[in-house]
């Protein structure tokens, strides 16, 4: 391989390890700022013993477990996810020319995925959390795939 096909493929390598770290980080991050705006919104309508678990072995899962009140309103309960993980994808819009601007997409693609089971729980019907994870899946490929392209972008014209 010649010198600088051997560079460019450093180059390449070097992006997807980035991208991945990257991924991971947004994803752990997007985890707590989900459970905590469920933690915030049971806080506020009093709920008893409240705990995020950020992961349960055995479920595989991670939930905001609480004693609330019958009268408690479980749809602003479950609505609670989107408190801080909207101002957090948000504020990668502001990045105008910066390629991860786009994790914005991912990080409310990923909220409504995980999001899936707090739906689940509100509606009888499975056909709402389902296009809920089909948007959440749509909103994390679009933004990986803008993510990418403007990367690649870049190193070709870096190249």
């Amino acid at each position: 391989m010649n010198e600088s096909a051997e560079s460019e493929m450093k180059l390449y390598l070097s992006l997807l390890l980035f991208v991945i770290l990257l991924n991971i980080s947004i994803v752990l991050a997007t985890v707590v700022l989900h459970e905590a705006g469920h933690f915030t919104v049971g806080n506020y309508f009093e709920c008893d013993d409240i705990k995020i678990v950020l992961y349960d072995a055995d479920t595989s899962s991670t939930y905001t477990q609480m004693s609330c009140s019958p009268d408690t309103p479980l749809l602003l309960l479950a609505l609670g996810c989107f408190l801080f993980v909207v101002p957090f994808a948000m504020a990668f819009l502001i990045l105008k020319d910066n390629p991860m601007r786009h994790f914005a997409w991912v990080i409310l693609g990923f909220n409504l995925l995980i999001g899936f089971g707090d739906i689940e729980l509100l509606t009888k019907t499975s056909i709402i959390p389902f296009i809920t994870g089909i948007i959440g899946l749509f909103l994390i490929v679009v933004g990986e795939s803008l993510l990418i392209n403007k990367y690649l972008l870049l190193i070709e014209k870096r190249l």
